[in-house]
């Protein structure tokens, strides 16, 4: 009887223990579960800041690519203004040099230009002095045929001057005063005139190198005295 009942006892004491086993092991696995559980709203939550993070590194990088391509097309507009602005000034510079070369050669091209005028000045004044004599008329044979050598002289020397740009100037009788290439020696008073500062008489002849007078005719001119 106490067999029995102690093997009763040891059965019931055995169930006890099963339970509290299964009881613990569900414990555990309940426990399991919610860790689980835990880990994958974590894992969830940590996906969605990822995603997050992601969203915000693309869209800032977008915006350092925007910045970027600002930067970049403002460095072109700079240097392209920068070129710009170098190839007016190197223009600017071109035109500047040509101009000061042109006037340096224009300068010189003048200088040798009127060369003689200075050395020719006081020769021509002596030629119209020995140009007068030789048109001076006269009736001895001789002195007329010393003369006519002396007129091919000159003919020679006027075709001289021409072919060095010096001009003899056509001045005739009646010709208005010109004060920029001629000089008056005297003034012929006539009270019938009613022109005066006339060309009445030309006594040497005025003389330029291209279009500047080198030296300035002689003449008379007249006056009228009617009031």
């Amino acid at each position: 009887m106490e067999n029995k009942e102690q093997v009763k006892n040891n059965g019931e004491q055995i169930n006890k223990t099963d339970q509290n086993n299964k009881k613990e092991e569900h414990y555990k696995q309940d426990n399991k579960n919610n860790e689980i559980s835990e880990l994958k709203v974590q894992i969830e939550t940590l996906n969605k800041q990822i995603e997050t993070l992601n969203l915000e590194n693309r869209e800032k990088q977008e915006k350092i690519n925007q910045l970027t391509k600002h930067i970049s097309d403002i460095n072109a507009s700079y240097m392209e203004k920068v070129q710009e602005k170098a190839k007016q000034a190197n223009d600017l510079l071109n035109t500047k040099v040509k101009e000061l070369q042109d006037k340096f050669n224009q300068e010189v091209s003048e200088i040798k230009k009127y060369a003689l005028s200075s050395s020719m000045e006081e020769f021509l004044n002596i030629f119209n002095q020995f140009e007068s004599m030789v048109n001076h008329q006269t009736d001895d044979p001789k002195i007329n045929n010393y003369l006519t050598g002396f007129k091919m002289f000159i003919d020679m020397f006027h075709n001289w001057m021409n072919d060095m740009h010096i001009m003899k100037m056509d001045i005739k009788i009646g010709d208005e005063f010109d004060a920029h290439c001629m000089q008056a020696i005297d003034v012929d008073k006539d009270e019938e005139s009613k022109h005066p500062f006339k060309v009445t008489k030309v006594i040497t002849s005025g003389y330029k190198l291209y279009d500047r007078v080198i030296v300035n005719a002689k003449v008379n001119v007249s006056n009228c005295l009617k009031n």
